[in-house]
């Protein structure tokens, strides 16, 4: 997953993701009963934790849109993305590691 990027206080585009297996194939989230984004910046400080929206259930995507709060302080951060199946277990994608976010100073600040 490349690097999420946004502008401090910028409310678009809204981040599209497609959850996969360590195989590389969708995962299948028909049965999912919710997904979430949850970033947590690296330098600490305040947990970015939102529901998601299912895109495309058969195909693994999902969508994030960050709300005012969500970019409003500059720096990096580690981000995952928590599935919940109907039998109320959950899995982390991804698997191995982390994803990136940055959200950088406006010039307009």
């Amino acid at each position: 997953m490349a690097v999420l990027t946004y502008k401090k206080g910028d409310l678009e585009p809204k981040f599209i993701a497609t959850l996969k297996n360590s195989d590389g194939s969708a995962i299948d989230l028909t049965s999912a009963s919710s997904v979430k984004f949850v970033a947590v910046p690296v330098a600490g400080g305040s947990t970015i934790n939102r529901a998601m929206v299912f895109e495309n259930r058969f195909a693994g995507q999902v969508s994030w849109s960050p709300t005012s709060g969500d970019t409003a302080t500059v720096g990096a951060y580690n981000f995952e993305i928590q599935v919940t199946w109907t039998t109320g277990r959950w899995q982390t994608v991804p698997s191995d590691s982390f994803a990136s976010m940055v959200i950088v100073q406006d010039i307009a600040d």
